[in-house]
């Protein structure tokens, strides 16, 4: 093996390295994304829900909204199985527990 031949390996090598790099960055990114896109709707909903006085406790379940017709059942994006329906949202500071 010549160097021309090495430099072009090690090139090659870098090029298609800093490739896959980048692919895994952005598919980990619009992953992660998804996750908060799914978070916040299952947060808006139990918000309408509080708003409507419909949702009267400071705790709401995902199966409380969606007896209530406020959400459907909903998948996380990582595990690709459905939420719990006993994970819920708090009131006071609107944030998501899952279970």
């Amino acid at each position: 093996m010549n160097n021309k031949t090495a430099i072009l390996i090690t090139i090659l090598i870098i090029v298609f390295s800093s490739i896959a790099l980048t692919l895994w960055k952005v598919s980990n990114r619009h992953l992660e994304r998804t996750v908060l896109v799914v978070q916040k709707r299952i947060i808006e909903s139990a918000l309408d829900c509080f708003n409507d006085d419909v949702c009267l406790n400071d705790k709401v379940t995902l199966g409380e909204l969606i007896k209530k017709g406020y959400l459907s059942k909903e998948i996380n994006p990582l595990t690709k199985t459905y939420y719990s329906d006993e994970s819920y949202v708090t009131k006071k500071e609107l944030t998501f527990v899952e279970m």
